[in-house]
């Protein structure tokens, strides 16, 4: 039957039923459509991973690196297993290991084999001229650190802030001329580093470059923004300056040398004398902020080794004693993960051994890697960065990675966007801009070094040609001077075999220690933790009846 032939009431029904699916259908797809709507605009709760940093070419692994002191007795002991697993959470690269006076072979041994068991290089600081027996000790080092990792390349700084008390460039590099050539003949893959001053510093620098016999392989300093009791903005600021201490650095090589050796800053923090309750090391802000900052700083200046300061054991550790990961190391294993933009693979049984060039166009180069089944390797290559010559200009500040803080000198190249003026039928007479007076930027002050003062002992004879004294007055280990106390004899004692130690309160001592010459510092203590009260005893051989001592005292 069609449409037209069917009765009317069956007709009504059709009618009335085919508008009624149009309207079902319509709604259907307007609720559709509603829904998409929604969902478009829900944010996606799914964890989103935190973008990579902006790209920079041919960053080192080597800058992802700590300190770890192994030079007293409590700190000889090796990390715990769960320390041990968290260092290898970070992914560290690069471990700077300080060892004891008088060390023996067993301990130095025992820490060689721990770096190695981190997959990491190995840098260790030597004694420097101001240990008594600094070659004996620095012999022993070489050797065992040849006998652990063999062909591969290991780092050694001579010296550890020797500027801070007081030895001059001259009588640095004449120190590193007499005793670096037969540690390099013992250690012929060994790379050795200096001038290591607690800043930087271009006269001292300077100096060091001109007279070295041998150069160095690479050149190193210390980096800290900003004493503990400083504004975290000061703090913060303070990173600008790294960009001028390196682009100062490359230009001076490139003046005397016609080519740029790799740079290691082999501490950094924002201060050498952070404590925990200076208001920025809780401060997990503060902490995050500057780490990232600090860290992209010395990447986008293709830096080539960092240490963070310190690993463990210190106020700004990268692992807690509670064995937890803190905020430093957390930011530093991001980043590591972010710049090298992959799964990190298992680590291999071989030690990343980088070895740079001094080839300013190809700065550093990797050695080549013992060859293992698995095929592969701990780290990234460290791929040849361009490294060109950077001229200072004064007022400008190379372009930080990360969006500039308050104090922070703007891009040179960013240009205001200016206006056009809508056109009015009358022109009103052009107002004069009055000229800004300038600011004088404040410059970024210096960490404070040793506290000094002045000693005098009286060491009463005892009979058989032997004085000694027994106390005198306590002091406190600042926060200032690594952890080392210095002792210079200001006038020549009348017995020539005087000799020195140091005793904290708690009885322990150090070894003794014998006057050469007036003046000469000598490094009477180190490992000591700030706020140690310690104080000086004096004993002399030859003597036939008591006298006095006098000399001038850096802790």
């Amino acid at each position: 039957m069609r449409f037209a032939e069917m009765p009317e009431p069956v007709k009504r029904v059709f009618f009335l039923g085919t508008i009624v699916v149009g309207v079902i259908i319509f709604i259907c797809v307007l609720v559709s459509s509603l829904g998409d709507l929604s969902h478009s605009s829900t944010p996606n709760t799914a964890h989103t991973p935190t973008p990579a940093p902006a790209q920079v070419a041919n960053v080192s692994p080597l800058l992802f690196g700590s300190n770890l002191d192994f030079s007293t007795d409590k700190q000889r002991a090796q990390p715990s297993t769960q320390v041990t697993n968290a260092l290898e959470n970070m992914h560290l690269q690069i471990i700077r290991i300080s060892f004891a006076e008088n060390p023996s072979q067993a301990d130095i041994k025992n820490m060689a084999l721990y770096v190695q068991s981190l997959k990491a290089v190995p840098l260790v600081p030597l004694h420097g001229p101001l240990y008594l027996h600094a070659q004996a000790d620095n012999t022993l080092v070489v050797q065992v650190m040849n006998q652990v990792f063999g062909n591969a390349t290991v780092y050694y700084e001579y010296g550890d802030e020797e500027d801070v008390v007081g030895v001059t460039a001259d009588q640095y590099t004449a120190a590193w001329n007499a005793n670096i050539p037969p540690l390099k003949r013992l250690a012929p893959n060994g790379h050795f580093i200096g001038p290591v001053t607690y800043h930087y510093d271009q006269d001292y620098l300077r100096s060091f470059l001109r007279s070295a016999h041998p150069l160095p392989n690479e050149i190193s300093w210390h980096e800290f923004t900003c004493d503990g009791t400083w504004s975290k903005q000061q703090c913060m600021d303070g990173i600008n300056a790294w960009n001028q201490h390196i682009a100062s650095a490359r230009t001076l090589m490139k003046s005397m040398l016609q080519t740029t050796l790799p740079i290691m800053i082999t501490e950094w923090n924002y201060a050498a004398n952070a404590q925990n309750n200076d208001g920025k090391e809780s401060d997990s802000s503060f902490i995050s902020t500057w780490t990232k900052s600090a860290m992209q700083t010395l990447a986008s200046n293709q830096v080539f080794a960092s240490m963070q300061y310190s690993g463990t054991k210190s106020s700004t550790p990268t692992i807690n004693s509670n064995d937890q990961i803190m905020i430093q190391g957390q930011i530093m294993r991001s980043l590591y993960e972010q710049y090298f933009s992959k799964t990190v693979p298992p680590a291999s049984s071989s030690t990343p051994t980088p070895t740079p060039t001094s080839n300013p166009d190809a700065t550093p180069t990797p050695a080549p890697a013992t060859s293992d089944n698995s095929g592969t390797t701990d780290a990234p290559p460290v791929i040849p960065p361009t490294i060109p010559l950077v001229t200072p200009t004064p007022g400008v500040v190379p372009t930080p990675l990360i969006p500039p803080v308050a104090g922070t000198t703007p891009t040179s190249d960013t240009q205001p966007t200016v206006p056009t003026p809508s056109p009015t039928t009358e022109t009103p007479a052009p107002t004069p801009t009055p000229t800004p007076t300038p600011v004088k930027p404040t410059p970024t002050p210096t960490p404070k070094p040793c506290t000094s003062g002045s000693v005098s002992s009286n060491p009463i004879y005892q009979g058989n040609s032997y004085a000694y004294s027994n106390g005198g007055t306590y002091r406190t280990v600042s926060a200032y001077c690594s952890g080392k106390v210095y002792f210079a004899f200001s006038s020549a004692p009348s017995v020539k075999n005087t000799q020195v130690r140091l005793c904290t309160s708690s009885g322990s001592c150090g070894s003794w220690v014998q006057y050469t010459s007036v003046g000469s510092k000598l490094l009477i203590k180190s490992g000591l933790n700030a706020g140690t009260t310690f104080h000086l005893q004096f004993q002399g051989y030859g003597a036939t009846a008591s006298y006095k001592v006098y000399g001038d005292i850096d802790y």
